[in-house]
C-alpha cells in the first residue's frame, strides 16, 4: 500500500491509535483532532520526509503534505485501523474552529468537480477565441454543458457531502436539494402554497448556503423521527416523512430566508471591495498568504460561489492569485540567496507549486522560517492586490491560481491579471532580497 510507512510514522508521532478522536483531510493538509496534545510531537513530524509542517491550529493537529494528501489519509485511515464511524470528533470547539472544520469538510471533497467546471468554462471561451469552436453548435452547447453542470447542480452536491458531515441520509438529502432546483418549480405560477402555506419562489441552482443549513436541520428531523417510528417501518417512513416535513421548511421559510442573507453576504463582500478601492485590495493580496497559513481560506470558495451564482463572475480571485505569486516569488529569492543547500532544494520545488496554485508547501516548509520572508509575500501580494483592484480583474469561476487556472481570466482584463501577478512575484521577491534572510536567527 502506497505512504503505508508514512501514515505509520504519523499516527506513532500523533499518539497512536488511542490519542485520535477525528481524522480528515483538506486540500492539502491532514487535519487530527487529538485527545491529549502534548502527545504529538510536531517537530519530529515537521522532520518527516513526506511532511511540509505540523502544526496546532484552529484545535487540531495539521500535518501539512501537499498534494499526495488524499492517498496518505486513506493509507493513515487503514493501518490505524480506524472507521468513519471510530474518528466522530465530539470534543468542544471554539464556534471558528467549528466554523472553518465545516466549511472544510463539506466542500473539500466537492471542490475537484468545481475546478473542473471552471476550467471547462476557460477552455471553452479559449477555443471560441481561437475560433476552434462556434458558438451556434451543438459541439460548443455540449461543453457549455461539462462547464455549467457542477454549478446548476451545486446543490445536490453540497447535499450529499453536508449529510455526511451532519450525519444525515446523503441520498435523500439529495433528493430535497433536487426538489429545490426541479425545473417545474419555476412554472407554478405567480402564487405557489402547499397545504394553504405560501411558497416563495426562488432559483436555487448554483446556491451554496440554503442546502447547507436545510441538510442541518434535516439531521435533526431524521433523528427525531428515528425515535419515535418503529425500527420494523422505520426504512419506509423516516425517509417519506423526512421529505414531507423538510420540504415546507425548505421552500416556505428556510430557503428564501438563508438566500437573502447569502445574496446580502455576497453583495457585501463586492460592496466591501469596490468601496475600499485600491487600500481594500492592497490589504486582501498582501494578508492572503496569511490567511491560507492559518487556514481562515477554507472560508472564502462558499462566498465565491455565493457571489457566481448572484453576479455570474468571481472578483475574490484575482486576490488570491495575487498572494499566491507573491508566496512563489518570495520562496524563489530564498532559493536564490539561501546558504542552506537543503533550503534551496525545497524552496526552489515549493516555489514552483505555489506559482501553480498550491501554497502551503512553500509557507510551511520555507516561509514560515523567515519573519522577512512573511514580510515580503505581504508586500508582493499588496502590490498585485492593487493592480488587481485598479484595473478591475475578475475570474468568470474558482479554480487553482495563478497558473493552473490562468484561463478563468481570459477576456479584455488578460493582460492586467499577467501583469498584477507577474509585479505581485517579483514585488515579494526583490522586497526579500533587500530585508535579507538572517539565517542565523
Amino acid at each position: 500500500m502506497k505512504f503505508e510507512n508514512e501514515a505509520k510514522e504519523i499516527l506513532s508521532l500523533s499518539g497512536g491509535k488511542e490519542n485520535i478522536k477525528s481524522a480528515s483531510h483538506c486540500f492539502t493538509r491532514l487535519r487530527l483532532t487529538l485527545v491529549d496534545e502534548k502527545k504529538a510531537d510536531t517537530e519530529a513530524l515537521s522532520n518527516l520526509p513526506i511532511v511540509n509542517k505540523a502544526i496546532f491550529n484552529n484545535g487540531q493537529l495539521q500535518v501539512i503534505i501537499g498534494n499526495t494528501v488524499g492517498e496518505v489519509y486513506e493509507a493513515f485511515m487503514k493501518v490505524s485501523g480506524l472507521s468513519e464511524e471510530d474518528v466522530k470528533d465530539t470534543s468542544k470547539k471554539k464556534f471558528l474552529d467549528k466554523l472553518v472544520d465545516m466549511v472544510t469538510q463539506i466542500f473539500t471533497p466537492i471542490f475537484p468537480a468545481l475546478v473542473a467546471g471552471g476550467l471547462s468554462k476557460a477552455i471553452l471561451i479559449g477555443l471560441m477565441f481561437a475560433g476552434v469552436v462556434d458558438p451556434t453548435t451543438t459541439t460548443y452547447g455540449i461543453i457549455n454543458m461539462i462547464a455549467d453542470a457542477a454549478f446548476y447542480f451545486l446543490p445536490m452536491l453540497l447535499a450529499f457531502s453536508a449529510a455526511k458531515y451532519f450525519k444525515a441520509n446523503p441520498y435523500v438529502a439529495v433528493v430535497i436539494a433536487g426538489i429545490m432546483i426541479y425545473p417545474s418549480f419555476a412554472t407554478l405560477g405567480d402564487t405557489i402554497t402547499f397545504f394553504g402555506l405560501p411558497v416563495t419562489y426562488v432559483n436555487y441552482t448554483a446556491t451554496v448556503f440554503p442546502i447547507i443549513i436545510g441538510v442541518w436541520i434535516m439531521s435533526y428531523v431524521e433523528k427525531g423521527l428515528k425515535r419515535i417510528i418503529p425500527k420494523m417501518v422505520s426504512f419506509l417512513f423516516v425517509p417519506l416523512l423526512t421529505l414531507f416535513i423538510m420540504t415546507p421548511i425548505i421552500l416556505c421559510a428556510v430557503g428564501p430566508v438563508i438566500n437573502a442573507i447569502s445574496n446580502a453576504i455576497g453583495n457585501g463582500a463586492v460592496t466591501l471591495l469596490q468601496s475600499t478601492g485600491v487600500i481594500g485590495g492592497a490589504l486582501f493580496g498582501g494578508l492572503y498568504p496569511i490567511m491560507v497559513f492559518f487556514g481562515f481560506h477554507q472560508a472564502i470558495p462558499p462566498i465565491e460561489l455565493q457571489m457566481i451564482a448572484q453576479i455570474g463572475y468571481d472578483p475574490i480571485l484575482g486576490y488570491c492569485a495575487v498572494g499566491n505569486a507573491a508566496v512563489a516569488g518570495s520562496a524563489f529569492m530564498v532559493a536564490l540567496i539561501s546558504k542552506k543547500s537543503e533550503m534551496k532544494s525545497l524552496a526552489s520545488t515549493t516555489s514552483f507549486s505555489a506559482i501553480i496554485g498550491i501554497t502551503e508547501p512553500a509557507l510551511y516548509g520555507v516561509i514560515s522560517n523567515y519573519r522577512n520572508a512573511f514580510i515580503s509575500c505581504f508586500i508582493g501580494g499588496a502590490i498585485g492586490g492593487t493592480l488587481i483592484s485598479l484595473f478591475g480583474v475578475t475570474g468568470i469561476s474558482i479554480g487553482p491560481v495563478p497558473l493552473a487556472g490562468i484561463a478563468l481570466f481570459f477576456g479584455d482584463k488578460f493582460i492586467y491579471y499577467i501583469i498584477a501577478v507577474v509585479v505581485s512575484a517579483l514585488g515579494a521577491a526583490i522586497s526579500l532580497y533587500f530585508l535579507k534572510l538572517k539565517e542565523e536567527n
